[in-house]
């Protein structure tokens, strides 16, 4: 969860609530601490795993009826080269046009 060289906390941004903000909040303003004020972490991971989901639980798949690999007429509207060509082979079929 944390502690590896290479975390990134931006693990915690994308966990969505299991309970309204005001609950989390409630539950982690309650958490003992240490004479410091700091949390173990054993609590804070007691705490996530209860309060918090896990990153993209909270996502729903959504097949839309208009969805195009490669939409229709799309690079042809790009006004920028330099983005044209960063899309790279992405529309390649299309560029072709």
């Amino acid at each position: 969860m944390f502690g590896d060289h290479n975390f990134d906390s931006k693990l915690y941004m994308d966990m969505s609530l299991k309970f309204d903000l005001g609950k989390v909040n409630w539950a982690f303003e309650k958490l003992p601490r240490l004479g410091s004020g700091v949390v173990t972490v054993r609590v804070f991971e007691g705490f996530v795993k209860e309060y918090l989901d896990l990153a993209g639980r909270d996502l729903l798949r959504h097949d839309s009826r208009d969805y195009a690999a490669v939409p229709e007429g799309f690079l042809s509207r790009v006004e920028h080269a330099e983005v044209k060509l960063g899309v790279g082979g992405a529309f390649a079929s299309e560029r072709r046009r």
